[in-house]
């Protein structure tokens, strides 16, 4: 036991990380553009 905190469960649904936006604007370019529109 490491004395870590569980982490809460991710909502179903979020399949994509939103705080690394910048790497999914560069792996995924169109469909970037297309969610950011």
């Amino acid at each position: 036991d490491l004395g870590i905190p569980p982490a809460p469960a991710e909502p179903e649904g979020t399949p994509l990380d939103f705080e690394n936006d910048r790497v999914l604007a560069r792996r995924y370019p169109r469909l970037w553009d297309r969610f950011r529109s």
